[in-house]
């Protein structure tokens, strides 16, 4: 994502304002909360959305941070809870692609379509990081940082999640 020393200069010019250095760290940040907020609401067009509404949240919130804490773990943190918002406003809509999706999910298919299908039966927690290792191709360290977890708790998720997608897959 970016040297810590570069994100917490920035973190600090923003805090005082500066919105170009606001713009920086979105820049940065940009992909991994894009896929997190779709590893949740599961529809592009809305994650995008979703993005904007935490990033516009994290600029009004940036007094908020703690100095010693990571820029990364409290947006995505922001990404999170904006995209569970997100679904509960949206909660119609929102089971109708579940439910057309587990219908698809049903059928079965041996082809490499059926993995995306397969991520999404995955608990969200282990969802968000095989999006974020995988997609993201973050390592499990930036994983960590970006959940606020410990590395062994990644570790687990994602050898879980494996062991799920295998299963499905089968």
């Amino acid at each position: 994502m970016g040297d810590a020393s570069v994100i917490s200069a920035l973190v600090a010019a923003a805090r005082k304002g500066d919105k170009q250095a606001f713009s920086n760290l979105v820049t940065m940040f940009l992909a991994a909360a894009v896929s997190t907020a779709l590893s949740i609401v599961r529809r592009r067009d809305w994650a995008e959305d979703v993005t904007q509404i935490a990033f516009l949240r994290a600029w009004q919130n940036l007094g908020t941070l703690q100095a010693n804490a990571a820029f990364s773990s409290w947006l995505m943190t922001i990404v999170r809870n904006c995209s569970r918002n997100w679904l509960r406003d949206h909660s119609f809509e929102s089971r109708l692609k579940r439910e057309s999706a587990a219908a698809e999910v049903a059928a079965p298919a041996a082809t490499d379509a059926a993995l995306p299908d397969a991520v999404w039966r995955l608990p969200e927690d282990q969802r968000e990081v095989v999006i974020l290792r995988f997609v993201n191709d973050l390592t499990y360290e930036e994983i960590a940082q970006a959940l606020g977890q410990p590395l062994s708790m990644v570790r687990d998720r994602l050898y879980c999640a494996r062991q799920a997608l295998a299963g499905f897959l089968k």
